[in-house]
């Protein structure tokens, strides 16, 4: 045996001698010989192996099921005027629109009424029982928004066009202020000579994604959006 085996087998001996000599005096009750350097290695190595620390584990990604997700969508691809007939057409639009997920069961439309009781995107969770803890996110899943509170505090995490909703730099009808409180409304949706109503621009993530700080007629046109989970 080379020098360089020899001082690793007596630094073993040392610190594994007794466990070779049990494992013989177990397989033997009568005789007991001394370990040979291959078989102390061989113990050894099993030791060690034993006694290693056991890997940090790793982190695994969060990953939120769907279930559990609010989603915003756009209807289509349509511009339309502020007169859509009311709520009950536009949660009709809503629910058969094209871009709902099949794991929605519940969708309605993402837009703000001047009625009593209250029907703005703030009153969405009393009124239709959207569960306020989820997050918000887009058709291509990215985060807008980590839950309702957040969605409606004025800024949001990710543009409406990044996060696939609307394409670049389009117009949605809101009807809202930032915090989701009424703005103006087209006649709650029913009208459009005479009337405005506020829009949002799916560009920015500033307040200006909900309430661009324009009100224009209600002859405009702009897209609708929807909230689905």
């Amino acid at each position: 045996m080379d020098e360089g085996k020899q001082t690793m087998s007596r630094k073993r001996l040392g610190k594994y001698g007794l466990y070779c000599s049990l494992a013989l005096l177990i397989g033997s009750s009568l005789v007991f010989i001394g370990c040979s350097a291959e078989m102390l290695d061989a113990i050894a190595e099993s030791v060690e192996e034993a006694n290693k620390p056991a890997p940090a584990p790793t982190q695994k990604e969060v990953i939120i099921p769907l279930s559990e997700r609010i989603i915003l969508y756009r209807v289509d691809n349509t511009f339309y005027t502020g007169d859509f007939r009311g709520r009950g057409a536009i949660d009709n639009l809503c629910r058969n629109s094209r871009n709902r997920p099949s794991w929605a069961t519940h969708a309605h439309g993402f837009i703000s009424r001047n009625v009593t009781p209250g029907d703005a995107i703030i009153d969405m969770p009393d009124n239709y029982g959207i569960p306020t803890s989820a997050p918000i996110v887009g058709p291509n899943g990215a985060t807008i928004a980590n839950n309702w509170d957040d969605l409606l505090d004025g800024n949001i995490a990710t543009s409406l066009d990044q996060a696939g909703v609307l394409e670049y730099a389009k117009k949605w009808w809101s009807g809202s202020k930032a915090n989701g409180t009424m703005r103006a409304t087209c006649g709650e949706w029913t009208m459009t000579s005479g009337a405005s109503g506020a829009q949002g621009d799916s560009s920015v993530t500033s307040v200006a994604w909900i309430e661009d700080g324009r009100i224009p007629l209600c002859t405009d046109t702009g897209q609708l959006l929807c909230v689905g989970w």
